[in-house]
């Protein structure tokens, strides 16, 4: 079985602040604000990425973070952005 891929939302403005991210959701009048760890994971959401994929990004940025914690983060933040539809699933890779 093969994991599902995520993408950003293409539709959502975002301005990098570089020590984090604001998203803007003109549709429904939202403003989601990405502190540094969730910045990264948006930033490799540019194209189709793998839960896996983003937990790498997390362990070359955090070599001391044990990885389930690393794997925590990638899970709350995917859950999080799908759920208000800033990150899509675009299906198994």
């Amino acid at each position: 079985m093969t994991a599902p891929s995520y993408v950003r939302n293409p539709e959502l403005l975002a301005d990098d602040l570089g020590h984090g991210i604001l998203i803007l959701d003109t549709d429904r009048a939202k403003v989601i604000e990405l502190n540094r760890t969730g910045a990264r994971l948006w930033r490799r959401l540019a194209a189709p990425a793998t839960a896996a994929e983003l937990l790498e990004v997390l362990a070359a940025a955090y070599p001391a973070a044990e990885r389930a914690a690393l794997a925590g983060d990638v899970e709350r933040f995917l859950r999080a952005a799908t759920a208000c539809d800033a990150v899509r699933e675009v299906g198994a890779k």
